[in-house]
């Protein structure tokens, strides 16, 4: 079993033009590594043949490389060895990073106002994707972590499909068969994963499967976001009455079958897995983990640690500054629960 260890942990909470507050899974990188610590040394304990991921960051830029930098560095300082991850992740989502923007923002933990500067069209531009992948796997290589499996659990194209140049066959050609080929076929023998032929990138999951949400404007439905594989079939989520697809296969879906029914014989499917070699404990013998109990008042801001259960998933994606027409809502999940722990000084 694999166990990823949150998810886009790097991505600030921000409130919508509604003032309804959206979250991620935001923690300092210092805090993430030791919650990472913990929840690894438990998976383990109760199962030593699992598998752990880290989190994956919303994609592999400048800002977000110096955060995992943070986390790498403060796991060796804290814990004197290297973060024994099992299978690194990542998200491969081409966003800008300006503070209070549409986009990604800036990562938890630090003060620049901007970062990476994407335009909207560049979020279906492939070649910019692929350039992340390429530069975590250098990471790795640096960071002797060349030898572990290369994962993206959420990968895709964010604007809707009402957006100019993104409809569902250009999105196919300029994203989705571009990112196919490339994860099936591109090979690197100085950064590859040697036990799945030098190829970056080891197991890849589309998004989304369903996500078709959207809302009436007039008698046309809008998206919030694109990329669904299939229609939901449960219409706008806004209220107002327009046409909106059936349940069933979307067009981008189509696509995704028709490529790989034309794989040749014996290929490796874009689902299929990789197993990668059995890995076991560094160490005999856990150590006892601390118990957590609610941060109390005077418990220091850096120590904070926000847990939260929230059903459904959000996107990390903000959609502020773009056209309203096409996002007049924020969807918000309901937090069903809540606690602040405060983890030990250092």
């Amino acid at each position: 079993m694999t166990w990823v260890v949150g998810n886009e942990i790097e991505r600030q909470d921000w409130l919508d033009s509604g003032g309804n507050c959206n979250r991620q899974d935001e923690m300092l990188p210092e805090a993430y590594a030791q919650a990472y610590h913990d929840i690894y040394l438990t998976i383990k304990s109760a199962d030593p043949t699992a598998q752990v991921a880290i989190g994956g960051l919303i994609e592999f830029t400048d800002l977000r490389r110096q955060y995992l930098d943070r986390v790498w560095n403060e796991y060796l300082t804290r814990y004197g060895t290297t973060m024994p991850v099992d299978i690194w992740n990542i998200h491969v989502y081409v966003l800008q990073e300006v503070k209070g923007s549409w986009g990604a923002d800036i990562p938890a933990g630090f003060s620049q106002t901007s970062g990476a500067i994407y335009t909207i069209e560049d979020n279906k531009d492939f070649n910019k994707a692929w350039q992340m992948v390429v530069n975590l796997r250098t990471w790795m290589n640096q960071h002797g972590e060349r030898n572990k499996p290369l994962i993206t659990n959420e990968y895709g194209v964010n604007m809707p499909p009402d957006y100019p140049g993104f409809s569902a066959p250009e999105v196919r050609d300029s994203y989705m068969y571009p990112s196919f080929n490339n994860f099936l076929n591109t090979t690197n023998a100085d950064t590859g994963y040697p036990a799945d032929g030098n190829r970056l990138m080891q197991r890849w999951n589309w998004w989304s499967l369903d996500y078709d949400d959207g809302d009436c404007d007039g008698s046309s439905y809008l998206q919030f976001f694109g990329g669904a594989l299939f229609n939901s079939g449960l219409g706008p989520s806004g209220g107002g009455t327009c046409a909106y697809p059936a349940k069933g296969i979307a067009a981008l879906g189509t696509y995704w079958s028709q490529y790989v029914a034309a794989l040749p014989a014996g290929s490796a499917k874009p689902y299929a897995s990789v197993q990668s070699p059995a890995l076991s404990l560094a160490q005999t013998t856990l150590p006892a983990l601390p118990t957590y109990m609610p941060a109390s008042p005077d418990c220091p801001a850096s120590q904070r640690v926000r847990l939260q259960f929230q059903e459904p998933a959000l996107s990390g994606f903000s959609t502020e500054g773009l056209d309203s027409r096409y996002f007049p809502r924020a969807s918000r999940a309901p937090v069903t629960q809540e606690m602040t722990i405060c983890l030990p000084p250092k």
